[in-house]
């Protein structure tokens, strides 16, 4: 018999056009299963497997568009905040403290989150922080 990831494997090189969603349904499996699975062979070098629809810029136009974009200055941003001053009267803003260690998306957002919820969005913050705190367990077990 056959494992999951096998399956899915199986399956995105049969239907290279598929998206995460439509290899999840047709092997029975979550999206997240799919995302695992995708990343583990991306990581093994079989990139080829990987040709899923894409529905965002080829990465090179990405590349481009941020290279016409006139640099920004740090102390800048750090000057300005959109929505708020919720951020500008800590002692460290939280993204210089997720940039300065280098944490991935999940964390980034805990760490916002956790660090503004008293002065903006309250217990609700805890509950969204909570949640990607939750998703980043669910994706390291």
């Amino acid at each position: 018999m056959k494992s999951m990831a096998q399956r899915i494997r199986e399956t995105m090189h049969e239907h290279p056009d598929w998206t995460p969603r439509q290899v999840a349904e047709a092997c029975g499996t979550t999206r997240n299963r799919v995302y695992q699975v995708m990343h583990y062979v991306k990581k093994a070098g079989e990139r080829k497997m990987l040709k899923l629809k894409r529905k965002m810029l080829p990465l090179k136009q990405v590349q481009a568009e941020v290279k016409r974009q006139e640099p920004a200055q740090a102390s800048d941003a750090n000057e300005r905040q959109v929505g708020g001053g919720h951020y500008k009267e800590k002692s460290i803003q939280p993204w210089d403290f997720i940039a300065s260690n280098k944490l991935g998306y999940l964390e980034g957002n805990i760490i916002k989150y956790v660090s503004r919820w008293q002065e903006k969005g309250g217990i609700e913050d805890l509950r969204k922080a909570r949640h990607y705190l939750d998703k980043l367990i669910e994706v390291n077990l």
